[in-house]
Formats: C-alpha cells, structure tokens, sequence
C-alpha cells in the first residue's frame, strides 16, 4: 500500500473498528494512546514499518484484542 505519516489521535474515533491492520508500510511516529479507546478492536498489526516507542500502557486494558503485532 506504500501508506506513510503517523497514525493520528482521531483512530480512537473509530469505536467499532474490530481490526487495525496497516502492516508492511511506511508509517512513521509513535502509537498514539488513543488506540486504547478502540473498545472492540480485536487485531492490532502494525508489523514492517518505521514506527518507534513503545507500546501504549492504554493498549493493556483492551480486553477485546486478540492479536497485537508491532514487530519491526
């Protein structure tokens, strides 16, 4: 997809978003917090891009997420 930039703050606005996967891209920045208020998100793949920093602490109270993958 050759997606670039940063996720931005406005994910969390996607509440009934059940899957983020932007893997193998360009992305660049940090995971915002926001991702935390994404209640119903069951995959999380951000794999292969060019993001740094850690994980969100919010991400931990996700108690819908199934599958995170933040490997570089």
């Amino acid at each position: 997809n050759h997606l670039n930039g940063g996720l931005p703050p406005e994910i969390g606005e996607l509440a009934l978003l059940s899957a983020l996967e932007i893997a193998n891209n360009e992305m660049t920045g940090t995971i915002p917090s926001e991702v935390g208020r994404l209640v119903n998100l069951r995959i999380l793949s951000l794999k292969e891009n060019q993001m740094r920093g850690s994980i969100p602490f919010e991400v931990g109270s996700m108690s819908n997420l199934e599958i995170i993958d933040c490997k570089a």
